[in-house]
């Protein structure tokens, strides 16, 4: 949604990404989605400081991921995690 669509107070994704430091995050976005910026994602994950992977897709739009794409980066990642521990 654009900017200015977005709800007042936020519902939560901004909190819960300040607040965690333990749960794993992976945040996966179309550089080219028209309703949600790419900025949102990229923000997000500035804030973030937990384990966390921000994978973002340049010739996807919003929603365009195929379940097999999704699935290998939430593999990938949670391969990652478990490495980290």
């Amino acid at each position: 949604y654009p900017d200015v669509l977005f709800p007042s107070p936020d519902l939560g994704a901004m909190q819960f990404i300040k607040s965690n430091r333990t749960i794993p995050v992976l945040m996966i976005h179309g550089q080219r989605d028209p309703i949600i910026p790419v900025h949102h994602a990229q923000d997000l994950y500035a804030l973030a400081s937990c384990p966390k992977k921000l994978v973002i897709e340049p010739h996807v739009h919003h929603g365009d991921f195929s379940t097999l794409f999704i699935a290998k980066q939430i593999k990938s990642f949670l391969a990652s995690v478990a490495e980290q521990h």
